[in-house]
């Protein structure tokens, strides 16, 4: 009778460790639990853009001079002076066709560049003026206008003086809308990719102060820009 009972007791021993087995596999730790995720726990990725931004450049000297070599990579610039006086220069491309696009800066104003080759040029640049005032100091800034963030685009703001991005706009009559509520000059210029003006939005010469009109404009397949000159705040916008 003993050994049946301690037989019992074993087989009894057993089946309980073997429960506790297949509880343990059944539920596992809660800290061990490695599962593989539903793909409902997945997380797209966010998209990184990839608008590389060009930064300004800014040729300085004193009086009529050669200027160092400057690399020019973008397309299309905006060339501006801070000089009181008139400003001259010879852009000349040194790598590729030597092409030569001559300049003429004044303080106030802006000339819109299209760079064929993007390569490394130079300047020969002279001053407006004779005596002791040739030899005054003198800057040349070139600022990239690009495609940006905004390039698909029809509606623009801003409280000031400003060139936009490169914007598309499809092939058709689209009238366009402009207000400014400023109390100074105010002009706006559309232009082509290639930085020749398109069309004067609001007459040849601007206007000044309170603003509201509208243009109808032609427009091609290609990018545009918009330089805008203000002293308030104003709004663009190029319907469908």
């Amino acid at each position: 009778m003993k050994n049946n009972s301690s037989e019992n007791k074993r087989y009894s021993w057993q089946i309980i460790g073997l429960v506790i087995i297949i509880l343990f596999i059944i539920y596992p730790k809660k800290g061990n639990n490695t599962s593989t995720p539903s793909t409902s726990d997945k997380t797209t990725p966010t998209a990184i853009s990839t608008v590389t931004k060009l930064e300004p450049i800014v040729i300085s000297g004193t009086g009529e001079k050669a200027t160092e070599k400057f690399k020019l990579d973008g397309p299309l610039y905006k060339v501006t002076t801070t000089s009181d006086v008139s400003v001259y220069a010879d852009l000349i491309d040194t790598d590729g066709e030597n092409s030569k696009i001559f300049l003429i800066l004044y303080k106030g104003k802006k000339e819109f560049v299209d760079i064929t080759f993007h390569n490394n040029y130079l300047m020969n640049v002279t001053l407006g003026t004779s005596g002791e005032k040739a030899n005054i100091p003198w800057t040349i800034r070139f600022d990239p206008i690009q495609k940006g963030e905004d390039y698909n685009t029809a509606y623009f703001t801003g409280t000031s003086s400003t060139t936009t991005n490169l914007f598309n706009v499809q092939e058709g009559l689209k009238v366009v809308n402009v207000q400014h509520s400023g109390k100074g000059r105010f002009m706006v210029n559309l232009y082509s990719h290639s930085g020749n003006k398109w069309e004067g939005l609001t007459g040849y010469s601007g206007t000044s102060g309170i603003f509201e009109g509208s243009k109808a404009v032609k427009f091609l397949t290609m990018d545009y820009f918009l330089d805008i000159e203000a002293d308030g705040d104003w709004s663009i916008e190029i319907g469908n």
